[in-house]
């Protein structure tokens, strides 16, 4: 058995325009092992809940994209996690944070609110005379003035809809996160954008 090593699967996502903090995005972390020459691909999910948190493993043959194994257990704590305010892991180089929910409810103004977002742009004729539909889903920071910004493509869709989503989503603006020093801070979010015949 032999290890990728982590600064190289780095190096490609910044090679393909990802932010080092993307990394905890599993699309994008099984494309960059496959490129990166890794056959099977190990995740390890944290998440918070009332009582404890619960840790969720997955085994994945990263060549057939097929999930091998997945595994659980909780882990119980003490003291209960108040929830409510979310875990921010910001990354150094860009300033740009990660939002990960913890417990069962959250405060909405941590998180980015959508004031001027058209969910559904017109589809392309190309896309349309092939008939192709479906989503894109792409990562984008949302900046503390609540512009777009750092699009980068996750799953996309052929005849030019892959831009399309990006060009719609970099006309939206958002309220941006609010910390609980009632500062305005960047923070990267999925977003999806459908396509679909009428």
């Amino acid at each position: 058995m032999q290890f990728v090593n982590p600064e190289d699967v780095t190096s490609l996502f910044s090679k393909h325009g990802f932010l080092a903090l993307d990394v905890d995005n599993d699309a994008v972390l099984g494309a960059m092992a496959l490129e990166a020459g890794a056959d099977i691909l190990v995740t390890d999910e944290l998440g918070w809940e009332r009582d404890g948190y619960k840790l969720t493993s997955q085994v994945l043959d990263v060549g057939r994209n097929k999930k091998l194994a997945q595994f659980q257990t909780k882990i119980v704590q003490a003291v209960p996690d108040s929830g409510g305010q979310p875990l921010v892991i910001r990354d150094k180089d860009s300033g740009v944070s990660l939002l990960i929910p913890r417990g069962g409810s959250f405060n909405s103004s941590w998180y980015p609110q959508c004031d001027k977002c058209v969910a559904e742009p017109n589809i392309s004729p190309q896309a349309r005379k092939d008939g192709v539909e479906g989503t894109v889903k792409l990562l984008v920071t949302v900046s503390e003035q609540g512009t777009t910004g750092h699009i980068d493509v996750v799953n996309s869709l052929k005849d030019g809809l892959s831009e399309q989503a990006g060009e719609a989503v970099h006309a939206w603006r958002f309220r941006p996160a609010v910390g609980a020093d009632g500062k305005p801070f960047a923070v990267r979010i999925p977003v999806e954008v459908g396509f679909h015949l009428m």
